[in-house]
């Protein structure tokens, strides 16, 4: 996208003064990078966080990032911050194939015939006492 087109959209009726006050420059910083063919990365991200938009988006918006520079960023390390909650949450939304959750089904309700579960069964053959916790720290 042609950046002034980008700034008029970010900015949604703001002037470049009011723009350039935001993120601590002078206006004609903002006016002479336009007149120049574009403005300068640092500025995108600093405007992007000064309206709110992810400075990623902007980036591949004004042409400065491909989309496939920025899918997927940090993902191991959103992985890491998850909680176990927030894991399990999302494995059960990609498991769940329309017929309820993965998680409350009994295993002689998933059938290994789906699809969408790439897990093999096995047998569970071991009564364990009320609170006794299995090889993985479990309480069944």
């Amino acid at each position: 996208m042609e950046h002034r087109q980008w700034l008029e959209k970010l900015l949604n009726g703001d002037s470049i003064r009011t723009a350039a006050r935001k993120i601590g420059i002078d206006q004609s910083t903002i006016t002479k990078q336009l007149s120049r063919g574009g403005i300068r990365p640092e500025n995108v991200i600093a405007l992007a966080r000064a309206y709110g938009h992810k400075a990623a988006d902007e980036l591949v918006a004004t042409g400065y990032l491909k989309r496939a520079d920025v899918e997927g960023l940090g993902v191991e390390e959103a992985l890491r911050r998850a909680t176990n909650g927030q894991l399990l949450t999302e494995i059960d939304r990609r498991m769940n194939a329309g017929t309820g959750s993965v998680f409350t089904e009994t295993p002689s309700n998933v059938s290994s015939n789906r699809d969408d579960l790439h897990l093999r069964a096995v047998s569970y053959e071991h009564d364990y006492e009320d609170g006794e916790e299995d090889d993985h720290g479990y309480i069944p």
